[in-house]
């Protein structure tokens, strides 16, 4: 049987994980010298008490050998395989840390690590879709295809409100955000080609955010026919505006509305919103 692993970058706990039939590890949130395991020790709702007097943030991914140890159990089923699809290899160490558990492992030959190229929404869209294959009985090379074929379809962008939570950091100068709080913008980026984040311009209000990042999905191929994930950290009232201004435009779209984990959090801040859609 193929057995899929993910990590918390899909916003999946491995208890919600393990009640699908699958696993998901917890990336870590590290604020100065305390490091909490994602969803297990730390989520949206806990996040800015645990935070707050950080001076500076950072995330990190599961140990090799909390995953080596993961893959070894599994392992002990001889009919078993693993698939383990990791968040995008350009923006975390995880993907590497399970190559090297993998390598390490009992049976290298049973592992597939695949890269999402992704994060959030559009990599948890990869997990289901891969578990639904499964269930359906792919192969892994037919599942591996579909997923590398996706790859070729998703695009992502986020707009972050809380800008001297961005310093603290270490990804914009605070003078930087000092100005960008005088004036009462929001910036806005995206994943770029390269597959990572560029900035792609600021807005004052929200509807010039959503109709920004409509361009920049639409530019990316997106139609009523991809779905579109919101992502929001604690912002309800406005992600349920923008899936009311997507719905809109786009009747038959399939929107999914989520909150974010608190990963996500250390690198967007309170109230950031992600746009992100996948065709699969």
């Amino acid at each position: 049987m193929i057995k899929i692993i993910t990590d918390s970058s899909s916003l999946f706990s491995q208890e919600q994980a393990l009640e699908k039939g699958f696993n998901s590890l917890p990336l870590h949130v590290v604020a100065d010298q305390n490091s909490y395991r994602d969803y297990e020790e730390i989520d949206s709702k806990n996040f800015t008490e645990l935070t707050k007097d950080a001076v500076k943030l950072s995330t990190s991914q599961p140990s090799v050998g909390e995953k080596m140890e993961l893959y070894n159990e599994i392992l002990k089923n001889p009919d078993d395989q693993i698939l383990d699809i990791t968040i995008t290899d350009k923006m975390s160490g995880t993907h590497q840390s399970a190559l090297m558990a993998k390598e390490s492992c009992d049976d290298p030959s049973r592992v597939t690590v695949f890269d999402s190229t992704t994060l959030c929404g559009t990599h948890q869209h990869m997990v289901l879709k891969a578990l639904e294959m499964r269930d359906a009985g792919c192969t892994l090379d037919q599942i591996v295809e579909a997923l590398t074929k996706a790859t070729k379809h998703v695009a992502s962008g986020v707009c972050v409100l809380d800008l001297n939570h961005v310093v603290r950091g270490g990804r914009l100068p605070k003078s930087a955000a000092v100005a960008g709080n005088l004036l009462k913008v929001m910036p806005l980026a995206v994943i770029g080609d390269e597959g990572t984040l560029k900035v792609h311009g600021v807005a004052r209000t929200w509807k010039k955010v959503f109709e920004s990042f409509d361009r920049f999905l639409e530019s990316k191929g997106m139609n009523e026919n991809w779905t579109l994930y919101i992502t929001h950290a604690n912002n309800p009232q406005v992600a349920q505006k923008a899936k009311d201004w997507y719905q809109a435009k786009y009747p038959n779209m399939n929107i999914v509305v989520q909150v974010l984990d608190a990963m996500f959090m250390v690198h967007g801040g309170e109230g950031c919103m992600a746009f992100q859609a996948i065709e699969m």
